[in-house]
């Protein structure tokens, strides 16, 4: 727990663990799996600052210790509740925010959520498209919905090097062995 806690203090958003339970977000009326973390920066401060674990590891599918359950309403995100969370914890959390009940506006979070959309590609590892929401503060200011494309890696030792163009990686060339 220590260690990933640790290491999502370096990011605006943590990811989720793929084999780990995910947190969903309840946006337009539907529900979508949410592969990004958008408590554990919050969680990461509160923790630091008062010397106490809010959660403890729930098994080997959540180490996190919870799954967030996120509401868009009204052009602002909350985190609406914790099932399956103890009650205790959940008491923390609400003390820890300044907030008496759910659902806590996340004021905290500044950053992008995205929300995947489609039939998961085995082979290429991805989702058809995204919904990306910008977020400031806990308000969203800027929806995006955009074809997922995953990324391309390019073997160095057979080309001249990668060059950027236009946001894609085009090859200049390749040696010829011999």
């Amino acid at each position: 727990m220590a260690i990933f806690v640790s290491l999502s203090a370096f990011h605006q958003t943590s990811f989720a663990d793929p084999w780990q339970a995910r947190d969903s977000i309840v946006w337009g009326g539907a529900s979508f799996s949410l592969p990004q973390l958008p408590l554990e920066p919050e969680l990461f401060r509160i923790e630091q600052e008062s010397g106490e674990v809010i959660f403890s590891g729930g098994g080997s599918g959540n180490h996190r210790g919870y799954v967030g359950t996120w509401l868009v309403s009204r052009g602002n995100l909350f985190l609406w509740k914790m099932p399956g969370v103890p009650v205790k914890s959940r008491e923390k959390l609400l003390d820890a925010l300044d907030c008496e009940k759910f659902p806590i506006p996340a004021t905290w979070f500044t950053g992008k959520l995205q929300l995947p959309v489609g039939d998961f590609d085995e082979s290429s590892q991805t989702w058809p498209l995204v919904i990306e929401l910008r977020i400031k503060d806990g308000v969203i200011f800027k929806t995006l919905t955009k074809k997922n494309e995953p990324e391309r890696f390019i073997d160095e030792k057979k080309s001249n090097g990668p060059e950027k163009s236009k946001g894609k990686i085009k090859v200049s060339g390749t040696k010829k062995a011999g």
